[in-house]
């Protein structure tokens, strides 16, 4: 589940968050807890200010805020070892043959990811398909797909009814992709493994 920043929840309490409005609020309805508490404590301060002078309780309620935007669940974060590269096995290429483009395949104790690159070098555009698949029958779509490089989240999108997903590559390299599991869990692949 995404989360969203102090500064969005603070334009959707004061009713100016615009077109994200209706996002917002159906991420309150889905039924996030962490950022119900940061509406509430956002609702307790813009009450108070709208007096000429702020309530006692103001700047614990400014506190409180901070600390609950500052607070993040410890993720526990399962590394996806490299299986296959057909970037590594010898191919027989001859006449009526084509490149299938790269195939990667990735693995740990409870999840199969299957995945493949194509486009690419000579190329503006290259993707990112894959489909997760769980070793205990444990459901895998709707799971939030990030491309991240260093700190930054390049693309993102979610897993299909199959566990199946596509995303752009963009010329940054991607340092990982990940898949979030819940909240407090997610699967890390590294990619571009030499």
């Amino acid at each position: 589940m995404r989360h969203y920043g102090l500064g969005q929840w603070s334009d959707y309490v004061r009713g100016e968050a615009g077109d994200d409005e209706a996002e917002l609020s159906r991420h309150l309805e889905a039924g996030c807890e962490s950022c119900q508490r940061v509406v509430t404590s956002l609702r307790e301060v813009a009450s108070g200010a709208s007096g000429e002078r702020p309530p006692i309780s103001a700047p614990a309620s400014a506190e409180t805020i901070k600390g609950i935007a500052l607070y993040k669940e410890p993720v526990e974060r399962q590394v996806m070892d490299l299986v296959w590269d057909s970037a590594r096995a010898p191919w027989l290429l001859g006449e009526g043959s084509h490149d299938p483009g790269r195939q990667l395949h990735y693995a740990n104790s409870e999840f199969v990811l299957n995945a493949r690159v194509e486009g690419g070098a000579g190329t503006n555009a290259s993707t990112l398909s894959g489909r997760l698949q769980s070793l205990f029958q444990v459901g895998v779509h709707d799971l939030e797909v990030r491309l991240v490089s260093e700190r930054a989240v390049l693309d993102s999108g979610a897993t299909g009814t199959l566990g199946e997903f596509e995303l752009p590559l963009s010329e940054a390299d991607p340092v990982e992709l990940q898949i979030a599991l819940t909240d407090a869990r997610e699967l890390i692949v590294t990619l571009g493994e030499e």
